[in-house]
């Protein structure tokens, strides 16, 4: 390759002291030294590099890259510098004072062969990092946050293991930065039944208008929000919509946490001051200004952990789980028993059903560890067409009457009701909700009846009485008693005939009341009164 200098321009190589050079080549050497001998003197360190140029050419072998052997280029000092007259001329007596370079061998270690998959997740992740480094001052203070806690990072990472390859997974898959497969640690550190106190849930933290919007359904009997596969694929569509709407990762990060609303209104507000409508120039919720830059302090510990004193355990590079369909009901312990799980490992994996038994109507797949999907099959050809849950399940017809249905099951409307929390004002079932059906004494159960009650004094001549007490007891009433202020009770006709009648002169005496005092008379100026 040809040197090329502002000030000169040499041949592409130079003659190989090994061999000698053509005479043309000769010729162009000795009058290009001529011309060029005083600029060689003052620019010493480009006479250099044009001698480098003349031994890298003059190679006759080029390196062999499979040895791993390069050769090294190194000038020698200049007393030990042989005499290079034969390229200068007479008139500048000699050569261009230029040293030799002495070629020795370096041992390179072999790149990293990335057509390979790596063993290590977080290398994996490493690789993916694809977003613009965050400039931020509260970057460093997220960074000592975790950085200064280290056993919650360790706890994070040891949930992560479940779900963070299939995270990654997706996002290679969309051609999304792999700083998103984070976002859960800092949304809900990888709990997939986390709630928070606006009501979000879930390990992407949705709150349920957003859910429902992406397809999270919301009922009695799951929680998409907290689904891992429907979750996760919920947040990148978020995520990406949010990205096409603001360019930028910063901004989709944000609208994530506060809304697009939120941001568009800061963006609006610093276009028309005529400010900069970057994530660091908008003016937006505590949290959300906390939030970007805190993501931007896991991605700097996970690429570099030794910078923090920090060591975070292996994630091998392998899918943690696999998926089976299942097609009947059946309670969360007997599918855990059947795939040899603790309960908590099972709900780990499968967090969306709301109830005890999986209602393979609305959710008929599960998630299980790949080491146990074998024993999980073998259980279930095992038990061949036995019920696998405690309760049984019905889906009505859209507008079918509740007394039809309980009769038709068996079990009583007041059942029926508790055991679905149905209100007492439904009369007909809808159409795309499944009942549960109670079982045993439940069956029976009956709302209590309130009985008419008694008049008494202080409640306006009624007492109430207790559901189930003898039916003599309720029709005995008590004797009414005058309160103060009211009429007595009427009394018999012998009772009356009996008392005197009064008269005016067995009438008792009212007190004399006292004559008020007369009232002045007031005759008004130049008016005399009238009588």
């Amino acid at each position: 390759m040809a040197v090329r200098d502002p000030l000169i321009a040499l041949p592409a190589c130079l003659p190989s002291p090994r061999r000698p050079a053509p005479a043309l080549f000769r010729s162009t050497a000795r009058a290009l030294v001529h011309g060029t001998t005083r600029v060689l003197r003052r620019a010493g360190t480009v006479g250099a590099l044009l001698l480098v140029s003349s031994s890298v050419c003059s190679a006759e072998e080029p390196a062999d890259p499979s040895t791993g052997r390069v050769e090294l280029i190194q000038p020698a000092l200049v007393g030990d510098a042989p005499d290079l007259s034969a390229l200068g001329s007479q008139v500048d007596g000699g050569g261009a004072g230029l040293s030799p370079a002495r070629v020795t061998e370096l041992n390179l270690v072999p790149a990293a062969d990335l057509t390979r998959p790596p063993a290590s997740l977080w290398t994996r992740l490493r690789n993916g990092f694809g977003m613009p480094d965050l400039v931020h001052p509260a970057v460093r203070q997220e960074e000592d946050f975790y950085a200064n806690r280290p056993e919650h990072l360790r706890r994070v990472v040891e949930r992560s293991r479940r779900y963070l390859f299939h995270i990654v997974e997706v996002v290679e898959r969309r051609g999304m930065p792999a700083e998103l497969a984070l976002l859960p640690i800092i949304e809900s550190a990888f709990n997939p039944v986390a709630v928070s106190s606006a009501r979000a849930a879930g390990m992407w933290q949705f709150i349920p208008s957003t859910g429902l919007n992406f397809g999270l359904r919301q009922n009695a009997w799951l929680d998409g929000r907290r689904d891992i596969l429907l979750s996760t694929e919920a947040a990148l569509d978020y995520l990406q919509k949010l990205y096409d709407m603001f360019g930028s990762w910063d901004l989709a990060l944000a609208a994530y946490n506060c809304g697009e609303g939120c941001v568009q209104r800061a963006i609006a507000r610093n276009a028309l001051r005529g400010e900069r409508v970057d994530f660091s120039s908008l003016q937006l919720p505590a949290e959300t200004r906390a939030y970007v830059p805190k993501l931007q302090a896991v991605k700097n510990i996970i690429a570099n952990p030794q910078q923090y004193n920090m060591t975070l355990a292996d994630v091998p590079n392998e899918p943690f789980f696999g998926t089976v369909q299942v097609g009947q009901h059946m309670d969360v312990k007997v599918a855990a028993k059947l795939a040899g799980m603790t309960v908590e490992e099972f709900v780990a994996l499968n967090p969306a059903h709301n109830r005890s038994v999986i209602n393979v109507n609305k959710l008929p797949t599960l998630l299980l560890p790949l080491d146990r999907m074998n024993q999980f099959a073998a259980g279930l050809r095992d038990l061949g067409d036995r019920a696998l849950a405690s309760i049984r399940i019905y889906t009505p017809r859209a507008g079918e009457p509740l007394d039809q249905i309980a009769k038709h099951n068996g079990v009583t409307v007041a059942s029926l009701r508790r055991a679905n929390d149905m209100p007492a004002r439904v009369r007909v079932a809808a159409g795309d909700v499944d009942l549960l059906i109670p079982t045993g004494a439940a069956a029976q159960y009956q709302e209590p009846v309130e009985r008419p009650a008694a008049r008494t004094a202080a409640n306006g001549g009624r007492v109430p009485v207790a559901s189930g007490a003898p039916a003599a007891a309720s029709r005995q009433r008590p004797r009414p008693v005058a309160a103060a202020g009211t009429r007595p009770p009427a009394q018999s006709a012998a009772r009356k005939a009996a008392e005197p009648k009064r008269t005016a002169a067995n009438a008792p005496r009212k007190a004399a009341q006292p004559t008020p005092p007369a009232r002045p008379t007031v005759v008004a100026a130049g008016k005399s009164q009238q009588r």
